[in-house]
């Protein structure tokens, strides 16, 4: 028993507390560290795991998955909505104010379809200024500049003819990279 108890002494003493605090300290650390990778590759997962799902569900699905149909069809409804003629000036400004910003939207997914990245048109626009097909670059500025604008202030008034010639440099971009 005694052989029990000095040991019990030794494993209960100030001093051995004292010595093992560090280690203790970074043995918390650790682990809390751990914990946060361990949350974070877990949500991850999660994502991954949807999107291998949806990869394997679009290779073995008949229909042939593309951007270009969703594009397109996109596309349609900007077209639509500018050539719309409205007798209130109050509709139309809402609904080309809708155009500007479906349109930068648009863009932005299209161009991530084509691999550049970014997190918005602004920061894919020197990537897209370099490339000749993409046509001028002033086309995306302006929609850049309109689409902030109107998000700024939704009051803002919009030029429906400058709209409309957005639309036809966008259409001639369009056309030529074979989306519509």
């Amino acid at each position: 028993m005694e052989l029990i108890d000095q040991i019990n002494s030794v494993l209960t003493s100030p001093d051995l507390s004292g010595f093992l605090l560090p280690f203790k300290i970074v043995a918390i650390i650790v682990s809390i560290i751990f914990a946060f990778y361990i949350a974070y590759y877990a949500i991850n997962q999660v994502f991954m795991i949807g999107d291998r799902r949806r990869m394997i569900g679009d290779f073995f699905s008949k229909r042939n998955f593309t951007y270009q149909e969703e594009i397109f069809n996109r596309w349609k409804v900007v077209e639509k909505v500018v050539n719309k003629e409205e007798a209130d000036e109050d509709v139309l400004a809402i609904n080309l104010k809708l155009a500007i910003v479906s349109l930068e939207s648009l863009l932005f997914d299209m161009f991530k379809a084509f691999k550049y990245e970014g997190a918005d048109l602004r920061e894919l626009l020197p990537q897209l200024s370099q490339r000749k097909e993409f046509g001028n670059p002033e086309v995306m500025e302006a929609i850049i500049y309109l689409s902030d604008k109107i998000k700024a202030d939704p009051n803002y008034k919009i030029n429906p003819e400058i709209v409309k010639k957005i639309v036809e440099d966008v259409k001639a971009i369009l056309i030529k990279l074979k989306i519509i």
